[in-house]
């Protein structure tokens, strides 16, 4: 499916995508992710409560941009073995009977391939804001949410047609400037965020 065409339906799918992943997370981050990720420097300026809040959106565009970036690599380079696409899924779905429900796992076998490759490993290497995949069943898997298995409803999204401006468009939707501002000046850097920013020129 042509992103371009449908630019706006994407960009809604992602949205949703986003939302749901923080109403997943919601309450669960733990006084030790405090510490891990929240820089020292800053502390005692923020509220406990803001602090959450700010993790928690952290961890949801993580997890988005993170897909974003996986699809962008997996459809433009020919070498990489695909799991996230149509193609990759349907493979999934028919070489793991035990596995072919855990649209979690998937998401971390993406991951964890990508973390091997050169030039890019560094963009996939884990931190924090990755300890909270188990939360994510009701957003991956359909047995819990079909209509909300997000990996299923962008699977059919051609990747390799996201152009630039449409990246830019999308990624500032997703994580518009407010949101950086305060998450990149209090928390820990996401590799997979960075990488994706530093490429597109935003900052």
């Amino acid at each position: 499916m042509d992103i371009s065409a449908n630019k706006d339906k994407f960009i809604q799918t992602l949205t949703s995508f986003k939302e749901n992943i923080l109403k997943s997370i919601k309450g669960s981050i733990t006084g030790s992710a405090e510490n891990v990720l929240f820089l020292n420097e800053y502390r005692g300026r923020v509220s406990k409560d803001k602090i959450k809040g700010f993790i928690e959106l952290k961890i949801a565009v993580h997890i988005v941009l993170k897909y974003i970036l996986i699809r962008l690599i997996e459809d433009t380079n020919p070498k990489i073995n695909s799991k996230l696409n149509a193609e990759g899924i349907s493979k999934w779905r028919e070489m793991s009977k035990n596995f072919r429900n855990d649209y979690v796992k998937l998401f971390q076998f993406a991951c964890d391939d990508l973390r091997r490759e050169k030039g890019i490993g560094e963009a996939f290497a884990e931190t924090a804001y990755d300890d909270y995949y188990s939360r994510l069943k009701s957003v991956f898997n359909p047995s819990h949410n079909r209509e909300n298995n997000y990996l299923e409803l962008l699977k059919d999204y051609d990747f390799k047609t996201l152009d630039p401006n449409t990246a830019i468009t999308v990624v500032e939707t997703i994580y518009p400037s407010e949101e950086r501002e305060n998450l990149q000046k209090y928390l820990l850097p996401s590799p997979a965020i960075d990488f994706l920013l530093n490429n597109l020129g935003i900052r």
